[in-house]
């Protein structure tokens, strides 16, 4: 019994004994603190470089400049390189036929003899919002064409006399009204903001006062508010040979906020969608005739410090200030919630007047499911 409970204490020994490397094949102790040191150094290294590189992004930039292919922003890469090859673009009146070559923020590219609106793309990635560009907002009137088209007659350069004043600056409108509305459109030289403003997933709400032929009734109200099916068209430009193709979309409308007037035939709606026309689609939806349609807001910036139809103005810090904020935070769809109806007033500025009595207030839910 003895000799057996040795043997079993022996090999549970001999199993959970870690192996030992042999001393001849171990690293000495002065090769191990070397290469310690020479790992550690090399990791500090890498953070000064990268310290260093944080601290003056703009000025390496600016010298390294854009390639020429990439101030093409309609064309494709494949359709910028043969053009450029084949001399039809120019670099402040000189042909370039390479296109690596490295634009500058003062050189004006030409494709055709025709201006092609660029930034220097990689330096505007780090500028703030605000800092460098011009930002504008402007009571279009009507009749005026939300194009930068300066062949196509009322379009909105030319109508706002942007470029007399702006001392040759190019600026753009962000989004469009249609010929028939009136009201607010930000216009800018800042090429991020189409993108953040626009794009279908940011959800930026959209307020305008609308006036009807017809009287509604609070069912239509209720209907529009949960949203609404509506056929809208969309264009995309063909960029080989500069046709545009047609896209109709059936679809129901995202929920939105819908504001009672003060009377029947006039409510506020704000929507985070920017479909072809579609308010006027919406209420022809519940045969419903609009007479006018007047944007008061966008992304959180409104009409305040304009007095009518043709003004406009810079906007000030606060207002770049919501627009910065509008843009970093995240998209702000609150669809899901209850919307107040409140009854409304007609202001001599022709926006309305919203009522602070808690007895006009009206509730209605909107696409709660």
């Amino acid at each position: 019994m003895f000799s057996t409970l040795f043997l079993t204490r022996l090999t549970v020994a001999f199993v959970f004994k870690s192996p030992r490397i042999p001393i001849s094949r171990q690293p000495a102790a002065s090769y191990r603190i070397k290469h310690r040191n020479i790992r550690k150094n090399a990791a500090d290294s890498s953070k000064k470089k990268l310290e260093k590189s944080d601290d003056v992004p703009d000025k390496q930039l600016v010298a390294e400049g854009v390639r020429l292919n990439k101030c093409l922003a309609k064309l494709s890469r494949r359709q910028a390189d043969a053009a450029i090859l084949q001399g039809k673009v120019k670099v402040s009146g000189k042909v370039r036929k390479d296109p690596g070559y490295r634009c500058q923020d003062s050189d004006i590219v030409t494709l055709n003899g025709k201006i092609q609106e660029w930034q220097s793309i990689e330096k505007a990635k780090h500028r703030p919002i605000g800092q460098g560009f011009i930002y504008l907002k402007y009571w279009k009137p009507k009749k005026v064409i939300c194009t930068t088209d300066r062949s196509i007659k009322s379009n909105i350069l030319d109508h706002g006399k942007f470029g007399q004043n702006l001392h040759g600056v190019r600026v753009f409108p962000l989004g469009r009204l249609d010929r028939d509305s009136t009201g607010l459109i930000l216009l800018t030289s800042d090429g991020r903001l189409g993108n953040s403003l626009l794009r279908p997933s940011s959800n930026k709400e959209k307020t305008y006062n609308v006036t009807l032929r017809q009287r509604y009734t609070m069912a239509d109200l209720d209907a529009m508010a949960n949203g609404i099916v509506i056929s809208s068209t969309w264009y995309r430009d063909k960029r080989r040979d500069g046709s545009r193709s047609q896209i109709d979309l059936t679809t129901k409308t995202k929920p939105c906020k819908i504001i009672q007037g003060e009377n029947r035939y006039s409510f506020q709606i704000t929507i985070t969608e920017g479909r072809n026309r579609q308010i006027r689609r919406m209420c022809q939806a519940r045969n419903l005739d609009v007479k006018s349609l007047h944007r008061i807001a966008f992304a959180g910036i409104t009409l305040n410090g304009l007095n009518g139809p043709g003004e406009w103005r810079q906007l000030d810090k606060d207002e770049i200030a919501i627009l910065r904020d509008t843009i970093e935070n995240k998209s702000d769809d609150d669809s899901g919630k209850k919307t107040t109806f409140h009854k409304m007033t007609q202001s001599p500025s022709s926006t309305f007047s919203f009522s602070k009595s808690k007895t006009r207030r009206r509730i209605i839910k909107t696409g709660n499911k």
